[in-house]
This record gives structure tokens, sequence and C-alpha cells, in this order.
């Protein structure tokens, strides 16, 4: 199978980076090695470079020059070679965004699904105000374009109102391995941006805790995450980690908060319970898995003594770390990445196969 990847994001963009990007790379690995050809196309960014293998490649397009001039590019750039490579392909893959809508159902003369990974909502409004009632209804309209959609979960597809096949996010297996002992400080792991994050509630609410509190991550928030730090002893950026670097740095946690005030399926969710690390997140349905599943709790993080307590009692509760821990390990089992890959690539085959029934 032949598949053409668009998403805009990658792993090192200096402008988004999201958890998506690197799960959309995991898999186009591990296709890979099941024999697979992916082309993955990203929206280009000061310092991207191609990356060309065996049965896969990673092409940037557009201008990498400011993030407005790389999106506007990037799509132009996209209509062009999905006009032009689409029908060498078996199967077109869009992955969504509001920002950057491609209308691959509209160009490519190939099988077209549609990824979604994130829903904004209302938060568009908020953030950008009347002026965008217009993206936001983009949104909640352009998944009907599509007659394949894949999403994280089923709560993202409540959101839509679509169906669409659930492909949710992964874990490395050789995670569950590693031993599970408490660590010394609460953890916030993620993209460093104050309003989708909630790290302006998470600066707010630092002080309370009975343990310190670090960060690590990166992205446009980074300067006025420095300034709130330097300001409050007990918390510390420490930058991006990536790799074992990440995974140490989850390790030596006791327990990992996320006060986001909208996701998809965040993926340090599952690398926490992987390695048995306790979770607080707010109340929103993309992460009510959480308490569902037993390995955390959702509280109102607006509430800020509140958002202090449930952190407390998880740091403090030991025999019931013990139990939240063990239920995120429970949990991560079925999410290996293996499993992951196992859903979506049948998906995959069966769209290909129908595809190519009617060419």
């Amino acid at each position: 199978m032949k598949i053409l990847h668009f998403i805009y994001d990658h792993p090192d963009n200096p402008w988004v980076g999201g958890g998506g990007a690197r799960r959309v790379a995991r898999i186009a690995e591990e296709l890979r090695l099941r024999g697979h050809h992916i082309e993955l196309n990203s929206g280009a960014f000061p310092g991207c470079r191609e990356v060309v293998g065996e049965r896969f490649c990673w092409r940037f397009l557009g201008y990498p020059e400011g993030y407005g001039a790389s999106v506007a590019s990037f799509i132009l750039a996209s209509w062009w070679r999905l006009s032009r490579r689409a029908q060498y392909f078996d199967l077109v893959i869009e992955d969504f965004s509001v920002w950057n809508p491609l209308f691959s159902s509209w160009i490519a003369r190939a099988p077209t699904m549609l990824q979604i990974q994130n829903y904004l909502g209302r938060e568009i409004r908020r953030r950008y105000g009347m002026w965008s009632i217009g993206v936001e209804l983009l949104e909640k309209v352009y998944p009907r374009f599509f007659e394949h959609r894949v999403v994280l979960s089923r709560e993202l597809a409540a959101r839509y109102g679509a169906a669409a096949f659930v492909s949710p996010m992964g874990v490395e297996s050789d995670w569950l391995e590693r031993p599970s002992e408490p660590g010394e400080y609460v953890a916030f792991l993620g993209r460093i941006e104050f309003h989708q994050k909630g790290l302006d509630r998470l600066v707010r609410a630092a002080s309370g805790f009975k343990m310190p509190i670090k960060i690590a991550g990166r992205g446009p928030d980074s300067v006025p995450l420095c300034r709130a730090c330097s300001s409050a002893p007990n918390m510390e950026f420490v930058g991006p980690v990536e790799g074992s670097a990440k995974q140490s740095f989850l390790e030596g946690a006791r327990v990992v908060v996320m006060p986001s005030r909208f996701e998809g399926q965040p993926m340090v969710a599952l690398e926490a319970a992987a390695l048995g690390r306790p979770l607080v997140a707010s109340d929103i349905a993309e992460l009510q898995f959480i308490e569902r599943e037993g390995f955390g709790v959702c509280v109102d993080v607006e509430d800020t003594r509140g958002f202090q307590q449930a952190v407390n009692d998880l740091c403090l509760g030991a025999q019931n770390w013990e139990a939240v821990s063990s239920a995120g390990r429970s949990f991560a089992r079925q999410r290996t990445w293996e499993r992951v890959v196992d859903g979506f690539e049948n998906y995959c085959l069966l769209l290909a196969a129908e595809g190519a029934e009617h060419r």
C-alpha cells in the first residue's frame, strides 16, 4: 500500500510541534516496517530538512520564514502536489487543521481519508473574537466533505457529530517494563502555550502544591513561563525533553498534571499511564477517560483550591497512589503502538481496496 499523507505540523516545527505530529511519525514508521510506502508532507519551517529512506520520505512544502507565510504556502503547494501526485497512491490522508484545510477530497484522484486529532470549538471565538465565527463553522462542517474519517476517541467524534473510525494515541511497549516508584515532584509535559494547555491555571495553583513542580516542553509562551517561574521558588521550567530524557522526566514525577482547556487525546496521558504516573486533568470530555479508567482524576481546574487538593491527595496518599499507578499501566497495555497500528493499518487497507475497485 502506498500512502500520501499531508499534515502541516512536524515534531520540530517551532510554531506548533504537537503530539499529533509525533503520532503521525510513529505510525508511519511502523507502517514502513510492515512493508508499506509512506510519503509525509508538512509545512516548511526554518532548518527543516527532507528525509528520504527506504519506503519512506518526509517532504516540506512552502516557504519556511514566518508562520503565516508557511501556512499559506503549504496550502498552495499541497494543492499542486495533490493534483499531480495523488493518482499514484492507494490512499491520501489529510490531517485536519481548521487553519490550513486542503479540501483534498475535492482535488485528489485517489481515495481520501480525513484524520482529526483536535477540536477547538468555541475556543476559537473566545480567543480570536467574533470575526472567527466563520472559522468555527468551517471546523464543524469540514469533516462532512469526507466519506472516511479517523478520530482519536469517541468523544472527539461526538464533538464533530460525525461517524468515524477510532484510532487512539499509543505508547511504546517497553515503557511498560520500567520500574514504577513514586517520584519527587509534580510534572507538566506538553506544548508551552498558556491558553490551550491551561498553564495560567497551573501557575496560580502551584504555590499550594505540597511538592515542587517541574514543567517541560517548548512552545510560543516559553518566555512568559520563564518569567512566571523566576518569581515562584517551587516552579522550574526545564525546557524541551525528548527520547530518554522525556522518559526520565516522567519517571521522576509523583503526579502528572494536564490543566488543558481543550485537547484531542494527548500522548503524554498514555506515556504517564505506561510509567505508572497518576494524572490530575481538567474535566473536559476528551480527558475524562483518565478518570473513567481509574488512572487519575478530572477536576475543575479553574477552582484553584480544588485543583491543589486533588494534586496533594495523590502526592501524599501512598496507598491510593499505588492503586492509581497500577490502573494506568493496565490501561496502557491495551494502547501499545503495535495494537494501535494494527487497527489503523487494517482500516487503511480497506479504504485502499475499495478505491482500487472503483478506479
